[in-house]
């Protein structure tokens, strides 16, 4: 990177969009008296960050939007940076530049402290780690203009800039340049700004003056010359103040498609005051130092990983932390020790990703490596953080026990470079192109206290883990491998299709493989969620596009329904020798689980919920739903309720618009269920007073959703 850009960590929109939360309180039309708490990436507040890198001193403030992010200057001109992934994979970058010529005033006032805790900790040397940022709703240039004030404020998708002209000024003093694009106005009245077949659109603007307390439109509309744009005013008051306020409503950069493994959203938890947490992936941008060294080149560059803290009704974004290094960062698993600590495990392609002085791996080995970070409840103290050794960590869990578990998946290229503790274990041996990887760590990161591979002589991967209270390890994750090891009384010892799920019992320290199965059918499946009961038997959902994975004949839908696959829910026993419950979730199109938790419900007791999404009409659905039938969009979202044994479903609902809506993530508090995915719909759980999007269909907005436990009722 030249010397005249750096990298700046930024907000990315779907997380602290939240940071002044939607929440729905009213009943959706047509649907039942179920109530949502519904929250959107849309047009919520997002503070400015505060420039903490005082060698870069030409940019003032920094804030991030739904489809990039912006840079304030301390002269008050404006650097947008944002881009697009398209549905082959390929960035699309739309960055242009803001300059307002003949400003009178540069100097920029922040005003509105934000309270939430933002922190930092980006790159391997802690002289650059921040554990406060300061942060500011609102910034102001006082006459920026004679007699004209400009106030810039940050939202879930735009940037509003609001002109306030006091009694005497002259409206056509506002004159802005635009470098690094073309102007238009389109039909609607809105600027539109095109540069490289990318499209950014400044709303029409209102004008208006609040005469005796009430609010007067006043007519206005762009004027544009060249790269140059301002304001025609109509008649007005000169005698008292004119508000103009323009505002970037979208960024049209062609069609998206956001697949599983891209989700931003990796993981959701909460502590034991209620207290919720999500953690995911935000991007850094590459912005100029100072204004005059900008060019068409700017983007948002690498991926970081954030965690935000919420409190438990949604309406508060409490503390947010930044993590990552140069490369790309990538968070799958979020968990919350009995002590309220924060660790999130994931991959790394940063050679300077940060880790702690007494960490037990300290050193990058190649091209990607799993990590895992602590962070204390209020996310200001990185209290540890260590590199794993393998390629990937999918999951993380923290059962109470003083220890730390953790699956994943390692490859050949890097079988040389795994450490094992000393001791008896399972596996250390490499058995084909990647085995699926199990560690047990201290809560400190400094020691593995136990790990084992486990896999055949092809691809294999962990991707879920739980411990019983005996302290026995069960792995599940999904297997290449026509030789996976499995025990003698197994349910399943045969590899069938493409890809087969396998769930394994080790004992506490590693050491024995006490029994394994296979599950699987002539097509493909993959595992989504994986849960246990407090007699130890097992539950799994996801995918499956197998019409015979299952015999068993008296779950609530033992027939494959077709289309590209199915969703499925199924129970083992602790010994995985017998399936004891199994059921399909789906209809005539692709179905998929997501997510399943164990829950006690007032009117049912002991029930498996299933959260997943489904392009199926005839996805079954109950008469008690809060939705019971599908958007006619591209996908909904589905929160299923069945009884133990998996042969009836007791609430059924849909969940979504007439957009797609994808990939749910499910975690339950003693009262509340909470459900994080994503979406483009519009008119996703739409209720009286829902902010609803600017009618784009080409970006995906992120949400979490919560419903009390209580209104789920026969």
């Amino acid at each position: 990177m030249n010397n005249d850009s750096y990298r700046i960590p930024v907000i990315i929109s779907f997380l602290l969009a939240f940071s002044f939360v939607i929440a729905q309180e009213g009943n959706a039309q047509n649907h039942s008296s179920l109530q949502l708490d519904y929250q959107q990436a849309l047009e919520v507040r997002l503070p400015f960050i505060k420039n903490i890198q005082p060698e870069n001193d030409g940019i003032g403030y920094i804030a991030k939007l739904f489809s990039g992010a912006v840079a304030v200057y301390n002269n008050g001109s404006l650097t947008y940076s944002l881009s697009r992934k398209d549905k082959l994979g390929s960035i699309n970058y739309l960055s242009f530049h803001e300059n307002f010529n003949r400003a009178v005033s540069v100097g920029i006032v922040a005003q509105d402290r934000s309270a939430i805790q933002l922190s930092s900790y980006m790159g391997s040397d802690p002289e650059n780690w921040n554990e406060e940022i300061p942060s500011f709703q609102k910034l102001v240039i006082k006459d920026i203009y004679p007699g004209i004030q400009l106030e810039l404020l940050a939202y879930g998708d735009s940037i509003e800039k609001i002109f306030h002209l006091q009694p005497g000024a002259q409206w056509h003093a506002i004159n802005v340049t635009i470098d690094g694009a073309d102007l238009s106005i389109n039909k609607e009245g809105e600027l539109e700004i095109n540069s490289n077949n990318a499209r950014a659109l400044f709303s029409k603007p209102i004008a208006y003056q609040l005469l005796n307390n009430k609010k007067h439109p006043v007519d206005i509309s762009y004027v544009i010359s060249g790269n140059t744009y301002g304001f025609h005013v109509g008649d007005y008051d000169p005698q008292h103040e004119l508000v103009i306020d323009p505002r970037l409503t979208a960024v049209l950069l062609g069609p998206a498609e956001m697949y599983f493994w891209e989700i931003p959203f990796s993981g959701i938890s909460g502590d034991s005051a209620g207290n919720i947490f999500i953690a995911g992936l935000t991007s850094s941008a590459d912005f100029p130092s100072t204004p005059n060294s900008y060019n068409t080149k700017v983007h948002i560059g690498s991926s970081d990983l954030f965690i935000a803290k919420f409190d438990k009704d949604l309406k508060n974004l409490l503390a947010v932390t930044f993590i990552g290094g140069k490369g790309i960062d990538w968070c799958r698993s979020l968990s919350i020790d009995k002590d309220g600590d924060v660790y999130v495990a994931g991959m790394t392609a940063s050679a300077d990703f940060p880790v702690t002085k007494t960490a037990y791996d300290q050193k990058f080995n190649g091209m990607s490596e799993g990590f895992i970070v602590r962070f204390d409840n209020e996310l200001r103290n990185l209290k540890a953080s260590s590199l794993v050794n393998i390629e990937e960590v999918f999951y993380v869990t923290t059962p109470g026990n003083g220890q730390v578990y953790f699956a994943g998946s390692t490859l050949i290229s890097g079988a040389d470079q795994l450490l094992f503790p000393k001791g008896s274990l399972y596996d250390t041996t490499l058995n084909g192109k990647g085995d699926a990887f199990i560690g047990v760590m201290d809560t400190d990161l400094k020691t593995m206290v136990y790990a084992t591979l486990i896999g055949g002589s092809d691809t294999d991967l962990a991707t879920f883990l739980a411990v019983d209270i005996d302290g026995f390890i069960y792995a599940g994750g999904e297997t290449r491998s026509k030789d996976f090891p499995v025990s003698d009384k197994a349910f399943d010892r045969k590899h069938s299709g493409e890809e087969d799920i396998f769930i394994a019992k080790f004992t506490s320290q590693l050491s024995k493989l006490e029994s394994a199965t296979l599950f699987g059918g002539s097509g493909r499946e993959m595992l989504r969620g994986m849960v246990r009961d407090d007699k130890n038997n097992c539950y799994i959902t996801g995918f499956t596009s197998s019409e015979s994975l299952s015999k068993f004949k008296s779950g609530f839908d033992t027939t494959y329904n077709g289309g590209e696959g199915d969703g499925f829910v199924a129970m083992f026993d602790d010994s995985l020798h017998a399936l004891s419950g199994f059921t399909y979730l789906g209809g005539k199109q692709r179905d998929s689980g997501h997510g399943i938790s164990l829950m006690i419900l007032e009117d049912w007791g002991k029930s498996v919920v299933v959260t997943g999404d489904t392009e199926s009409v005839n996805f079954p659905a109950t008469k008690n739903a809060y939705d019971s039938s599908y958007n006619n969009g591209r996908g909904d979202i589905f929160l299923t309720i069945l009884d133990p044994y998996l042969t009836e479903i007791r609430y059924s609902t849909f969940l979504g618009g007439k957009g797609i809506d994808r990939v749910p993530v499910i975690f339950d508090t003693p009262g509340k269920i909470y459900i994080s995915g994503i979406t483009d719909s519009d008119d996703f759980a739409s209720s009286p007073g829902t902010v609803r999007s600017m009618g784009r269909s080409d970006t995906y907005n992120f949400f979490v959703l919560g419903l009390e436990k209580s209104q789920l009722k026969r």
